[in-house]
């Protein structure tokens, strides 16, 4: 159909294929029987008891439980580095856990806590223990990453899972490790399977643009760093009950557990971890409400222009913030421009690209398209959700494999230089399917730049496999969708001064009978009409206009000033206010009022 020409180009034959290294250890007997070798001088094993002991003299004394120090670990760059340690919790556990430099050195006590919350078993003093791990000197280096995501060396390129777990096609001994913060990581990340999980989920999907482009967009954000993109954002709105949620389930689903979506509740630096955790992945966040603007609207450029706050350490010293690349999805029940309205704010034209507003309701059943053999969409959203919640985290590990696979392999500059010339053609096909009268500059590019990717996505992954829909089911479904958002768009930035003549000549066009005609001979009934009209001028009470005008811009001042300035407003002598006072024959008491100029206001019929 669109772009069956396109296929990607099978692995070479003997190719080391990635596989998933885990972050923790599975199975600890091996560790457990055998007697930890290579202990520093001055320590030794005891097998029987599984304990280290600190030999002083002829005595000797318990320090901790099983521990051995694996490799040591640095950055990419080569600017940090750390040790890597394998130990037994008190259950028996076997754990792994990172050690930097700059803790050991300078926070000793801060590491003993940390193993000791893992669950070792320390005897000795943290300055014993503390000495221990800094006199261990292992022969084994390897590299090591703070962030989840793309992993990118000269040696080997990986992909860290949420779980912490690394997608490589190395060996054990020489995968890179995930050192950054724990807490930044997902406990629980699949369910399921992934064929359980095509057929349940991503199979009801297909013929519905929504559900297929969420899906897409949850796939697409391993995408941005190869097609070179900054990452983006949509908030996906309709009214209460259409299958929004559902439609975020369907799209958590690819990555992890649904019930995990964070709120919009938080604090900037929750969100940076939220971030962080999504790097390279969908960061989904769950219904957007009104109330939240204020506090929400910084957060929504913090989280997409991929960078954290600047910090200094306890030296005052300066740390890079963190940095991340992610495919933003929310939830709401209107457009973020309703919300600014109801606001009475004026919404930034920069969040209206960052955070694109599609109203997913304008389907045939609300967000749903086909809901198969249902008897209405509400079981068809119910059954959904529930198989969401049973298989996850399948989908997008599959998709990031093979992606990686491809990065690793002889050939992957061709094959990604193929990606970004579909991606680029993808672009301009969406682009041609926008309506001729919105007219695309930048900011529309931006946009469809992402979408774009979310297509090359869906299409991709139906080619490996991962997706059972049939090969032009993402670019037919994302379609619809690209001119949904760009028509709502169009609609939303529309500059301010001609929003706000617009918005003023339909008003005066539903209230032409509340104005008196002077020209006529009538009267003026100050109380029940907004105002009267006399030789192309029209005198409107001026908290009338104030009360027009604020429903567009939030600041009623600056409002009177735009029509000031487009001619439309005749200045008066009431100070600086622009006022006219009106003559004592129409009002006794002189209400205020505001003078327009019909022909300018109204240039090609008088509405009177």
């Amino acid at each position: 159909m669109y772009f069956d020409d396109f296929e990607l180009p099978p692995l070479p034959d003997e190719f080391p294929v990635a596989t998933i290294h885990k972050s923790q250890p599975e199975d600890d007997a091996g560790f457990q029987r055998e007697t930890i070798g290579g202990l520093p001088p001055g320590y030794e094993f005891v097998t029987r008891y599984g304990v280290i002991n600190r030999l002083v003299g002829k005595k000797r004394e318990r320090l901790c439980g099983p521990l051995k120090c694996l490799s040591h670990l640095k950055n990419a760059s080569g600017t940090e580095a750390a040790l890597l340690f394998a130990f037994i919790d008190r259950e028996q556990n076997i754990k792994k856990l990172s050690v930097s430099a700059d803790e050991l050195m300078c926070r000793p006590s801060e590491v003993v806590a940390k193993f000791a919350n893992h669950g070792l078993e320390i005897f000795g003093t943290a300055g014993q223990f503390a000495a221990f791990l800094k006199a261990w000197r292992p022969q084994h280096g390897r590299l090591m990453t703070k962030n989840v995501g793309w992993f990118k060396s000269e040696k080997q390129n990986a992909f860290i899972l949420r779980s912490g777990d690394v997608l490589s096609p190395e060996t054990d001994e020489n995968v890179v490790i995930y050192t950054g913060q724990r807490e930044a990581l997902d406990a629980s990340t699949t369910a399921g399977g992934l064929e359980n999980w095509k057929k349940l989920v991503a199979a009801p999907a297909a013929n519905n643009p929504a559900l297929v482009f969420a899906i897409s967009a949850a796939l697409a954000a391993p995408l941005l760093d190869i097609l070179n993109l900054n990452g983006g954002g949509f908030n996906l709105h309709s009214r209460t009950s259409a299958g929004k949620t559902t439609t975020l389930f369907a799209a958590t689903s690819v990555w992890g557990d649904p019930a995990s979506i964070p709120q919009w509740h938080g604090t900037q630096t929750g969100f940076e971890i939220a971030a962080l955790r999504s790097n390279d992945n969908l960061f989904a966040i769950d219904e957007f409400k009104e109330g939240d603007l204020r506090s929400s609207t910084a957060i929504i450029y913090f989280i997409l222009n991929g960078s954290g706050a600047l910090r200094s350490d306890q030296n005052l010293s300066f740390r890079q913030p963190s940095k991340w690349c992610n495919i933003v999805l929310t939830t709401s029940e209107s457009a973020f421009t309703t919300h600014f309205k109801n606001a009475k704010k004026e919404m930034p034209e920069g969040l209206t690209v960052r955070l694109a507003d599609i109203n997913i309701g304008k389907f045939k059943h609300g967000a749903f398209n086909d809901i198969g053999d249902f008897e209405n969409a509400g079981k068809f959203s119910d059954v959904l959700r529930q198989n969401c919640s049973l298989h996850y985290g399948r989908a997008g590990p599959a998709f990031a494999e093979r992606l990686v696979n491809l990065s690793n392999a002889p050939n992957c500059d061709d094959v990604f230089r193929k990606i970004n010339k579909l991606h680029t053609r993808i672009t301009q096909y969406l682009a041609e399917s926008i309506p001729p009268k919105i007219e695309l500059d930048g900011p529309y590019y931006r946009v469809l730049d992402v979408l774009a990717c979310c297509v090359v996505a869906g299409l991709l992954a139906t080619r490996c496999n991962i997706l059972p829909w049939d090969r032009n089911e993402a670019i037919r479904s994302i379609i619809p969708i690209a001119k949904i958002w760009a028509e709502e768009r169009s609609i939303a930035v529309v500059d301010m001064p001609t929003r706000l003549i617009r918005h003023l000549q339909d008003y005066i066009r539903k209230n032409t009978t509340r104005f008196a005609d002077l020209d006529a001979g009538q009267s003026v009934e100050i109380q029940r009409q907004l105002g009267w009209f006399s030789d192309n001028r029209l005198d409107i009470k001026a908290l009338e206009l104030r009360s027009i005008c604020g429903n567009i811009i939030p600041s009623e001042t600056e409002a009177i000033k735009l029509l000031h300035a487009s001619g439309i407003l005749i200045p008066g002598g009431e100070a600086r206010s622009l006022q006219h006072r009106a003559s004592q024959k129409i009002d006794e008491r002189r209400t205020r009022v505001y003078r327009l100029d019909l022909s300018i206001l109204f240039p090609d019929e008088n509405p009177f």
